[in-house]
């Protein structure tokens, strides 16, 4: 069963929605900084790498 946003809207509370769109923010900023940190990672075991001349 499909429904357009203005539907899904009308059926959940303002509290409800609230609720799902912070949600939503918290997983895109654990998100981004999920992939700093891997980046971060990546670039310290690369800078390893090049001080004990072994290849990634």
């Amino acid at each position: 069963m499909s429904c357009t946003v203005d539907e899904m809207l009308a059926r959940i509370s303002s509290a409800e929605l609230a609720e799902r769109i912070a949600l939503a923010i918290l997983r895109s900023e654990g998100a981004e900084q999920d992939s700093a940190r891997l980046r971060a990672d990546a670039q310290v075991h690369g800078q390893l790498a090049q001080m004990t001349g072994r290849r990634r």
